[in-house]
């Protein structure tokens, strides 16, 4: 039987999804993603690992392999080019090598893309024409859909999680001002703590502490911490602000949030809907503009095995 591999490369976890001939997930496994560890160690161990749980199976034979990454790549080398929690891994021959490893045809993607086309395909933009895709992580990842093709121009796809949203906004990892990941996203609420508690100081105990993880921030919402909710409610308001210059500029069928923050406390995506449709041109008051992506972390794996497979299955035009 022939298989699909779908590799999903983040800041801090790695997963790797197996599907079969239809496109089934068969298998799906995570790894920590070790700064020190160089992409060649790290991709063997994933390939090894992988070789362990199915080499058993006689006719186990690796067909494609899609693989989803952060930052800014280059699409004709197959290589990051700039990715500020994988900078190891920056002009590395990505494709070359797995190539080597696997023997399969290996196809290189932004890792946000990956996430969106398998919730397009297999979550919850499976009904919708066009979709709007944010994954938020350690930053934001973005990606618009339609009709099942990623949309972009000249190799390079949107970097939504920099969208200058207040252009003498605070400074962003990226070296630009107001960027959207200054207020969303892991390090976008840890400015805003920083910004709204005392810094460096709990809002209940007066202990000092560093910024909470966006779990324990969450839970300090949902008991009704009032500085824990302004985070939230400022981080909602510029997320609502981005989507809506988005809509403004591509209407599409369904905005989706996908990504480890996408589970925070609920008053952050309520405050982000409200402004959407305070800012966005004919959009029907009653209408739902955002939903919860359906995947969870099995998106981006999902995405890059299928997208391998329809590359390799789709008879190729005359």
């Amino acid at each position: 039987m022939k298989y699909f591999l779908g590799l999903d490369i983040g800041g801090t976890h790695s997963k790797a999804g197996l599907m079969d001939e239809q496109g089934l997930l068969i298998d799906l496994f995570t790894t920590p993603t070790r700064a020190e560890e160089t992409p060649e160690k790290m991709l063997t161990g994933m390939i090894e690992s992988l070789r362990k749980r199915h080499g058993h199976k006689h006719e186990f034979v690796l067909e494609g392999v899609g693989m989803g990454l952060p930052g800014v790549l280059d699409p004709e080398k197959s290589m990051i080019r700039e990715a500020s929690n994988l900078r190891g891994w920056i002009d590395f021959p990505l494709k070359e090598f797995l190539q080597v490893q696997t023997s399969a045809t290996v196809l290189i993607e932004n890792d946000a893309n990956m996430a969106a086309l398998g919730e397009y395909w297999a979550g919850a933009g499976h009904q919708h024409a066009s979709i709007l895709m944010l994954t938020l992580g350690s930053g934001i990842g973005g990606s618009i859909i339609h009709q099942g093709q990623i949309l972009e121009w000249n190799g390079f796809s949107s970097e939504i999680g920099h969208m200058v949203i207040d252009y003498n906004g605070p400074l962003c990892r990226c070296g630009k001002q107001g960027c959207l990941e200054t207020y969303n996203g892991r390090y976008g609420l840890e400015r805003l703590q920083k910004k709204i508690f005392n810094p460096n100081t709990s809002a209940d105990s007066g202990e000092t502490v560093g910024p909470l993880n966006p779990r324990q921030l969450s839970e300090k919402a949902e008991k009704g911490n009032s500085a824990a909710r302004q985070v939230f409610i400022e981080a909602g308001e510029a997320l609502g602000i981005g989507i809506s210059n988005l809509l403004n500029l591509f209407r599409v069928d369904a905005v989706i949030i996908g990504g480890g923050i996408a589970g925070a406390w609920p008053g952050m995506l309520d405050q982000a809907e409200k402004t959407i449709k305070n800012h966005t041109f004919q959009l029907e008051a009653s209408k739902k503009v955002i939903h919860l992506a359906r995947l969870g972390d099995a998106a981006g794996v999902r995405g890059a095995g299928l997208r391998i497979r329809q590359e390799m299955t789709t008879p190729a035009n005359d």
